[in-house]
C-alpha cells in the first residue's frame, strides 16, 4: 500500500510540473475506442458518442487516455453499469462528458473528491490520488475537470482546448 501511495504521488507532482506544449494534438474517437475496449466488460457498458467532426484537442494522447481512464475506472468501481462518453465543441474547447448511472458522489464528498488523499475506498486500496492527478493533467494543457450536477449518478465534464 506504500509503494502504490509513493507511486500516485510521483505521478502527481510529475503532473503538476506538466506543462504541455503547443504542438500536442489528440484525436478523442480513438482514444475513446481504446478505453471502451479495454474498460467494457458485461457487467460495465461504455457507450461513446462524439460527433465525426470533432476538432484534434490540444493535449498529448497519452495524456487524454490518463484522464479518461481514470473517470472510466472511477465508474466503474462505484458500481455504475453503464457509462456515457459525449462530446461537444464550445467555443475554443472541447467538453467531454462522462455521465454513469451509478451511486453519484454524495453530496457531503463533492466539494472534497479533488483533494489529494480524499477517497471513500480506503479499505479497498484507493489512495485518493486519482481524481486529484487528473484535474492536474487537465490544467497542464490550459483544460479542466470538474463534477457537473446529475440527476442521477455522476457526471463529470472535462474540457480541453482544440489543438490549433
Amino acid at each position: 500500500r506504500l509503494a502504490r501511495l509513493v507511486s500516485r504521488l510521483m505521478e502527481l507532482a510529475q503532473a503538476d510540473m506538466r506543462r504541455s506544449g503547443s504542438g500536442d494534438a489528440a484525436s478523442l474517437a480513438p482514444v475513446l475506442a481504446r478505453l471502451g475496449d479495454v474498460h467494457g466488460s458485461a457487467d460495465f457498458a461504455v457507450e461513446i458518442d462524439v460527433p465525426e467532426r470533432l476538432p484534434a484537442l490540444g493535449i498529448e494522447p497519452a495524456v487524454l487516455e490518463t484522464v479518461l481512464a481514470t473517470l472510466i475506472e472511477n465508474a466503474r468501481q462505484a458500481g455504475a453499469q453503464r457509462l456515457t462518453v459525449s462530446a461537444a465543441r464550445e467555443g475554443r474547447m472541447v467538453a467531454i462528458t462522462l455521465a454513469d448511472d451509478g451511486p453519484g458522489v454524495p453530496p457531503g464528498d463533492a466539494p472534497r473528491i479533488f483533494d489529494p488523499f480524499f477517497t471513500s475506498k480506503r479499505e479497498s486500496g484507493g489512495t485518493g490520488l486519482g481524481l486529484p492527478i487528473a484535474r492536474a493533467l487537465a490544467e497542464s494543457c490550459a483544460g479542466s475537470l470538474e463534477l457537473a450536477e446529475s440527476k442521477g449518478g455522476s457526471r463529470f465534464v472535462l474540457r480541453v482546448p482544440a489543438a490549433l
